[in-house]
């Protein structure tokens, strides 16, 4: 049986046929481009095993603050989270006294107006009515 190869027919294409009419395409070249990919493929995945390994290794070392840094985290947004649930998360406004310089002309200096021991007196009044609330 007698083997020809023709490189004409199709350009770039090497066509086998045998004396008893088989036909073959030579499919080495892309073979061989398929296999220098894997090598590289398997170069990049040992690569990628070896960076990870070395991370789990560093994290492994600090897993233990690594854990309770998480935990901390979690703890504080539960915290936050039930506050926004419940009555509220109580702010303190640094310049809030400035609206209050009204009130206090109002109820304290004004000609008729209700004296400063009287206006303690109603505080002490709402701070027990938010005690007793609380």
């Amino acid at each position: 049986m007698a083997i020809t190869k023709d490189t004409t027919t199709i350009p770039g294409q090497t066509i086998v046929t045998d004396s008893n009419g088989g036909l073959a395409i030579d499919y080495s070249s892309y073979y061989a481009r398929i296999a220098t990919a894997l090598e590289t493929i398997a170069t990049k995945a040992t690569t990628i095993s070896n960076n990870s390994t070395t991370l789990t290794n560093s994290v492994g070392a600090d897993s233990t603050t690594l854990s309770s840094m998480f935990l901390n985290m979690s703890d504080n947004i539960n915290a936050i989270k039930n506050l926004a649930e419940g009555p509220g998360i109580k702010t303190l406004d640094p310049l809030a006294w400035i609206g209050l310089m009204s009130v206090y002309k109002l109820y304290v200096e004004d000609p008729g107006a209700i004296g400063l021991e009287e206006l303690k007196a109603y505080k002490a009044k709402i701070d027990a009515l938010v005690a007793s609330l609380e």
